[in-house]
């Protein structure tokens, strides 16, 4: 009875929902490639800044160095906003001073990333909006697979459906923790499980669209990678 109850709610769950939702794709400035600078947070942290400016903004196939093409290395090196949130949250909060930087004016360098540059305080900031996070799991620590379930893939599409906004996930991809921005899901199209073998994908749930950092824009990804290799996911959205 507990899992026919199970089953029951998650598929009320889909049925209210499209079987598509791909709106804040055109709102993507494809990310720098981070290299082996181990900056996946920050970068990642920053584009849902980027995608929410250009939802704002009605600006669509914006390019780098267009105008909401913000300074991942400023955010790393920004103060922290609250030291004791969950590492997911804790580098998009730091929008929250009220600041940040174009890219053009603190360029993303992975070689160098990690290197304050001289004169960081007194280099050209402009305003950043105040952004909130809406919680959907966080299970296990930053390393950690096989911890979610179909129904957090659920939630993560029912958020994206009901926010309008990027999810930050934390998954563990070749042994290194990630973190990337989806931006939408398609229950219709079928993709090879990324990062996962062929026996821990079990069947196919459709796709996410999912912004990573080697400077290829975005790509699709089968739903079980995410059952499979996340483990901690937040809604960004605008607090105003």
């Amino acid at each position: 009875m507990k899992y026919f109850i199970l089953f029951v709610a998650f598929s009320t769950a889909a049925l209210a929902r499209p079987r598509a939702y791909t709106e804040l794709v055109p709102h993507v400035i494809t990310a720098p490639d981070q290299a082996e600078s181990g900056t996946c947070l920050f970068v990642a942290s920053t584009g849902a800044l980027e995608i929410l400016l250009n939802q704002r903004d009605g600006l669509v196939d914006q390019e780098q160095e267009s105008e909401h093409d913000l300074s991942e290395t400023f955010l790393i090196h920004q103060k922290a906003w609250n030291r004791n949130l969950p590492t997911i949250e804790s580098a998009v909060m730091k929008f929250n001073h009220g600041t940040t930087m174009h890219a053009t004016t603190l360029p993303f360098d992975p070689a160098r990333a990690w290197q304050k540059p001289p004169g960081f305080s007194l280099l050209e900031r402009r305003p950043a909006p105040s952004v909130k996070v809406v919680r959907l799991f966080n299970s296990g620590g930053l390393w950690d697979t096989n911890v979610l379930t179909p129904a957090d893939v659920e939630k993560v599409k029912q958020a994206l459906w009901k926010h309008k906004s990027p999810v930050l996930l934390n998954y563990n991809e070749n042994r290194y923790w990630h973190v990337v921005n989806i931006v939408g899901y398609d229950d219709d199209i079928e993709e090879n499980c990324h990062g996962a073998t062929k026996e821990q994908c079990e069947e196919s749930r459709g796709v996410f669209y999912v912004r990573d950092h080697w400077g290829d824009g975005v790509e699709t990804r089968d739903t079980d990678w995410l059952r499979v290799m996340g483990n901690a996911a937040v809604v960004v959205k605008l607090a105003d």
